[in-house]
């Protein structure tokens, strides 16, 4: 199984994404399991208004062997796991098409993740992308019984599950990691690129590898590589070979030669040396300087560096008194007050709120506290999301107070509605019967319904979340 995923950018072309996820030519088959199109544009405005570089986390689960659409659910769920994001705000789409030889399972999943969270007001983690995308496929393959695929990080996949406590699986995927490192013959960008100038790079390779194992030396290979419009050039580096694909009005790039073959460069250099004579490595220009003449050169040379290192001062009162947190925590009550007009929360409330936001799309306050928990103000009803602790609960009767109502329905489990009653009760807001469980929340989902308040006039259940 192989996790691919790339960060996409707040400039990212929608359109093109959009056609090639949801109507991409190629596939016989696309089904639209979770999401929208139009939530990819959610995404990227959110991202947008919070200044944010990165919009979308598009990432790609292609497994060896038949998997169905509950094991790949599987693995989204454990990369939400792993890098701490809802899945019922994803995107997934299922592909299908025949892969280049046979070779791979036919189907392949899209999950498109928002990079920034309104909610919890955090951009996705990425530290170590790569090797923990690579974790989850390693265990994926072991628990599925797939034929284990030879990844760039699985020295630290593998001692990442030995500081986890997955011994046995440690050990499987360390002698993984015996051999050298492999590497792409090509990276998805180049791939996209010569897809739409009409050159199938996956074709193209096994028509090199064809070419190479029916040829005996250079010349026969580029003879036999000539009727699919393919050629040979030497690189810029010495000892590598490039193959274009020259059938179209302009040369396309392929791929370094030994990388299509996966052998060493050096081999396919010894092997190749009879089609014409080495071209030497020519100097990459690095900067600006490099590519001055000689003799201006020296005039623009990098100032030096100081020979002593740097040392930098900085002086901080000390703090003797207890009560340093409360005070800081009063004073970070009165700015948020005063900067969001929040003079209807009380002030020992106030200082236990962490964030406050603005969800313009759906027109709700939500103010997150330093417990985690979130109150979600939708004019309608008031959601908590997160532990209902007494501070959550006397938040949530200040935004009833807030609202006016004179009588109000609980929703939740038993706990929540006895807490809520007993302090909206005393608060004078009436409360009527409700049952024990949202109607709605029966189904898959209903460990992850939220508790919540609404006015006792509202029509029919609240919308689900």
């Amino acid at each position: 199984m192989i996790i691919q995923s790339a960060r996409l950018g707040v400039a990212v072309d929608l359109a093109a994404l959009t056609r090639h996820v949801f109507a991409g030519p190629a596939n016989e088959a696309i089904t639209v399991l979770h999401g929208a199109a139009e939530d990819l544009g959610v995404m990227r405005r959110d991202a947008a208004a919070a200044g944010k570089k990165y919009a979308i986390r598009h990432v790609k689960i292609s497994p060896e062997a038949a998997t169905s659409r509950g094991e790949a659910a599987r693995v989204m769920r454990d990369l939400a796991e792993e890098f701490g994001f809802a899945p019922e705000r994803c995107v997934v789409v299922e592909h299908r098409k025949q892969r280049a030889g046979g070779s791979g399972y036919e189907r392949h999943w899209h999950l498109l993740v928002p990079e920034w969270d309104p909610v919890r007001r955090r951009v996705l983690d990425s530290h170590w992308m790569r090797p923990r995308q690579e974790k989850i496929a390693r265990l994926a393959e072991l628990r599925l019984g797939h034929a284990p695929v030879t990844g760039r990080w699985n020295a630290a996949v593998a001692r990442a599950l030995e500081r986890e406590g997955h011994t046995a699986d440690a050990a499987a995927v360390a002698r993984l990691a015996e051999g050298p490192r492999p590497r792409a013959a090509y990276g998805a960008r180049r791939h996209q690129t010569a897809a739409r100038r009409g050159v199938s790079l996956p074709e193209a390779r096994l028509l090199v590898k064809a070419a190479w194992a029916q040829s005996d030396d250079a010349a026969a290979f580029a003879a036999a590589l000539a009727p699919s419009g393919l050629t040979l050039r030497p690189g810029d580096k010495a000892g590598v070979w490039l193959v274009e694909a020259t059938s179209g009005p302009a040369p396309v790039l392929v791929a370094a030669l030994h990388r299509l073959l996966r052998q060493p460069k050096r081999s396919v250099a010894a092997r190749m040396h009879a089609a014409g004579p080495p071209v030497p490595a020519a100097p990459m220009p690095t900067s600006r300087r490099h590519r001055l003449p000689p003799e201006r050169r020296g005039a623009e040379a990098a100032p030096p560096l100081p020979s002593a290192p740097l040392r930098y001062w900085a002086v901080r009162r000390v703090e003797t008194s207890p009560d340093r947190e409360v005070r800081r925590r009063r004073w970070v009550a009165r700015c948020l007050r005063q900067a969001y007009d929040l003079d209807w929360v009380p002030e020992t409330i106030a200082a236990r709120i962490r964030a406050v936001d603005w969800h313009a799309e759906s027109q709700a306050l939500i103010l997150s506290l330093d417990t985690g928990t979130r109150l979600v103000d939708r004019h309608d009803r008031i959601d908590v999301v997160g532990p209902a602790d007494d501070v959550a609960i006397a938040e949530l009767v200040a935004c009833v107070s807030r609202r006016g109502w004179e009588a109000v329905t609980v929703y939740g489990d038993a706990a929540f509605r006895a807490a809520a009653t007993r302090a909206l009760l005393e608060a004078g807001i009436a409360v009527t019967d409700a049952p024990a469980a949202r109607p709605e929340a029966a189904g898959p989902d209903a460990s992850n319904h939220r508790n919540e308040a609404a006015p006792e006039a509202a029509t029919g259940l609240p919308a689900p979340w």
